[in-house]
């Protein structure tokens, strides 16, 4: 988990048994309901979650890096 300003992001393994990858939820703070749900190639490792200079960036299992929300 993350805290950005009034945004909390969460990332990990999906609920489902038989889903792959992992997932990203993007929720509001405010009112608590999550505003986007972004599906991952592979589940981050754990405490592979970080925000910075406006970019919410990931460690997956699979070696890789995401970033999201930098241009």
């Amino acid at each position: 988990m993350a805290l950005a300003r009034d945004t909390l992001l969460v990332a990990g393994p999906p609920d489902e048994l038989a889903a792959d990858g992992g997932r990203l939820w993007v929720i509001n703070l405010t009112d608590g309901r999550k505003r986007q749900e972004v599906r991952l190639d592979a589940p981050p490792v754990f405490d592979g979650l970080a925000v910075a200079s406006g970019g919410v960036y990931i460690s997956a299992t699979d070696g890789t890096l995401s970033c999201f929300g930098r241009k």
